[in-house]
């Protein structure tokens, strides 16, 4: 266990904190539905061994359950049902006019935070996997400090005209996007349109297919361990 790691709150959202020193560049990545803010916390380690970044793990509000008396968490809902019945036809689920109250509301609810997190960091990056990553495709283009880069491991364009809105107008932001080529949860095809998206209101990134599920492979941390110290 990192003797550095600590559990800090911010308006009624957890966080695991990693820290470096008070300058260091922060970087916050927020996990996908059902996993927990443990999930991620482990790619610290691999991604920042020179231990350079201070590193924020938040934990979703919503608690969902699992099964077998297991539960997980969740920024915002989803229609599980409509899931399973895209994955049993061997569809997908188009997430790129889907908007909601919850999801609208999360978004708001995480700007606050996030500026408030941020006001003691200069640099930082913010992203995720799966669900973290469609809020962190939203939220990097409303805070009021510009991040050095934006994370999106395993995403999908969500609520396009929304994000449309955001974008206009933004100074261009430096991005990392991997998604597997075998994903059953959410299309390759999603995040493609994310990412031509980004590209056409001026941002620039990489995007990284993997061959794979839903998961983030040793090739995709390595070549993200490359980016973030590219960006810094």
């Amino acid at each position: 266990m990192n003797t550095k790691k600590k559990i800090i709150e911010i308006e009624g959202i957890e966080f695991i904190k990693v820290e470096a020193d008070e300058s260091s560049p922060a970087i916050v990545l927020m996990h996908g539905y059902g996993a927990n803010s443990e999930d991620l916390y482990p790619l610290h380690s691999y991604l920042d061994p020179q231990e350079q970044f201070t590193w924020y793990f938040p934990n979703a509000p919503l608690e969902v359950p699992l099964g077998m008396m297991m539960s997980g968490r969740a920024w915002f809902p989803i229609d599980v049902e409509a899931l399973n019945r895209a994955m049993m036809t061997g569809e997908h689920r188009d997430f790129r006019n889907l908007s909601s109250d919850d999801f609208s509301l999360m978004v708001q609810r995480l700007e606050r935070v996030f500026n408030k997190l941020f006001e003691s960091h200069d640099t930082f990056f913010i992203g995720g996997f799966s669900q973290g990553a469609m809020l962190s495709s939203h939220l990097a283009f409303r805070l009021e400090k510009k991040p050095a880069g934006l994370l999106l491991l395993s995403g999908n364009l969500i609520d396009e005209e929304n994000l449309k809105s955001s974008l206009v107008g933004r100074e261009p932001i430096s991005y990392f996007q991997s998604h597997g080529t075998q994903d059953p949860l959410l299309s390759l095809t999603g995040a493609l349109a994310l990412h031509e998206l980004l590209k056409t209101y001026g941002h620039e990134g990489e995007f990284h297919e993997f061959r794979g599920e839903h998961s983030i492979p040793l090739e995709i941390i390595e070549k993200l361990r490359v980016y973030l110290q590219k960006a810094v």
